[in-house]
């Protein structure tokens, strides 16, 4: 049997949280799993053990965070290790989960990318990702910033823009179809308009 555990709530870089809250696990086909049979677990994060109590019939556990420095220094995808003891001697390991943490820095956070953006995807791993990957590419090809630096405007407009297409790419089939309505959209890895918000075109001077 495999066990998941359903996406958990994201953070900010620094933040120390007291606990997690495990209400259920799934199986790998979606459905929610019993833990009467489960007697203990173990977890982890980043190599840090963190205390794990098994409410059997209520189907939940709950994960304690150490005292002592953040777990989360940087933002970043982070993996939580989850074992489960089923009988003596036996152990269960639960499909790693991702615990989704962000910056503040200037750039959008999953709340703000999601305020203007109704068909953003429901994960946070996945839309967080989608928002480093676009970020990435801005700071690539648009004029270089301090790396202590707010982001201009333009560049964060920029960074939406381009997770948009990105979304749309992964999407697309070959042919560049979207959905079942036979709409049809070539995404490009970054197009002319978001090119143009980083790198906009100057007039020359006409001479009168």
């Amino acid at each position: 049997m495999v066990y998941v555990v359903p996406e958990l709530e994201p953070y900010f870089a620094g933040d120390t949280p007291q606990k997690i809250l495990i209400e259920s696990l799934e199986t790998i086909d979606g459905d929610r799993a019993l833990l009467t049979n489960v007697m203990g677990a173990t977890a982890e994060i980043g190599g840090v053990a963190l205390e794990a109590f098994v409410r059997q019939y209520e189907g939940e556990i709950e994960l304690v965070f150490p005292s002592g420095p953040t777990l989360f220094p940087t933002e970043g995808l982070y993996s939580l290790i989850l074992h489960l003891t089923t009988a003596p001697g036996m152990t269960v390991r639960v499909e790693p989960a991702t615990i989704t943490v962000q910056g503040i820095d200037g750039w959008h956070t999953l709340n703000s990318i999601r305020e203007g953006w109704r068909d953003a995807p429901d994960s946070h791993h996945e839309l967080h990702t989608l928002l480093m990957v676009a970020r990435r590419q801005v700071l690539d090809f648009a004029p270089a910033i301090p790396d202590e630096s707010q982001p201009p405007v333009h560049y964060r407009l920029a960074q939406g823009m381009q997770a948009r297409n990105l979304y749309i790419s992964t999407r697309a089939d070959p042919s560049g179809n979207v959905g079942d309505d036979g709409f049809t959209i070539r995404p490009f890895p970054m197009d002319w308009v978001v090119k143009g918000i980083l790198r906009p075109k100057r007039g020359r001077p006409v001479a009168a």
